[in-house]
């Protein structure tokens, strides 16, 4: 399968994973009997410095191109090495599921490369995995 910027991994957490080779985690019941609180579901964008910007949805591309006329807004799911970012079209919603990258329309007439890949889940990964962690704690201490 070819490389894109979805396969390259990112963060991830469980709150006990046990011996088990199962992915899903396993809740202790002597640790909490509180569910745990899950982040909202909100579409994120990766402005081209690296900051994170959230919406909550509904939102369509069009409404983020807007604010960002220099740029063009690509899905993590259609980057792939030595391939032409896609663009998101204008009338399509953004989903929560996926990330997006606001990168400079200079960048649209080059193939990406191993290196432009690796800068972007960078980016990504240094802001946004410290933020969810963040966020994650402040609702599990209030729920507390």
């Amino acid at each position: 399968t070819p490389l894109s910027l979805s396969s390259m991994g990112g963060c991830s957490s469980t709150l006990n994973r046990g011996l088990s080779a199962s992915p899903t985690p396993r809740f202790s019941a002597k640790r909490s009997r509180k569910k745990p609180v899950l982040a909202p579901q909100v579409v994120r964008v990766i402005q081209p410095d690296g900051k994170v910007k959230e919406f909550n949805p509904p939102i369509c591309a069009a409404q983020i191109l807007s604010q960002n006329l220099d740029c063009i807004l690509c899905s993590s799911d259609s980057m792939f090495v030595d391939s032409y970012p896609e663009h998101v079209p204008e009338s399509e919603e953004l989903h929560p599921s996926h990330l997006y990258f606001l990168m400079p329309k200079s960048k649209a007439q080059m193939p990406l490369s191993l290196e432009d890949l690796c800068e972007l889940a960078i980016k990504a990964s240094s802001n946004i995995c410290i933020d969810d962690l963040r966020l994650s704690f402040r609702q599990y201490a209030a729920a507390a």
